[in-house]
């Protein structure tokens, strides 16, 4: 985990999660009442606003949301609520995706290039899939 982060910058960072919520919330309200065109406005709204936590859960998954270890897992944790993953997951799987970019363990590029997938957690030719020290 890096610790050169800024204060100032981590309290952006909470402002726009807390922000963040907010207007996810106001548009899955809009999505789901009054009329046709508040509904569709809604929708579009939360395609893009939605990923705002995501790409915040991505900077505490890589140690830059916060100088404190803490902190940044605190605000990962909170993130990570508005996706169907548990940070600590998502830590695990995409720092091991780090780990093996762009070779046949990795599973996001050898489905992209259409070799077979990886082999499943624990065989051999597959270490460490959920390596939380992966780098």
């Amino acid at each position: 985990m890096r610790n050169d982060v800024p204060v100032r910058l981590e309290l952006l960072n909470w402002c726009v999660l807390v922000f963040s919520f907010g207007a996810t919330g106001a548009c899955l309200w809009a999505s789901s009442h009054g009329p046709w065109w508040l509904r569709v406005a809604g929708a579009v709204a939360f395609a893009f606003v939605n990923f705002t936590p995501f790409a915040l859960m991505h900077e505490a998954v890589h140690g830059v949301a916060s100088p404190s270890p803490v902190r940044n897992a605190l605000l990962g944790i909170l993130a990570s609520v508005m996706f169907p993953t548990s940070f600590c997951v998502q830590r695990m799987a995409h720092l091991g995706h780090h780990r093996r970019n762009r070779t046949d363990q990795d599973l996001y590029f050898s489905l992209w290039r259409g070799v077979r997938p990886a082999p499943p957690m624990g065989a051999p030719g597959n270490p460490a899939i959920f390596d939380s020290h992966a780098t």
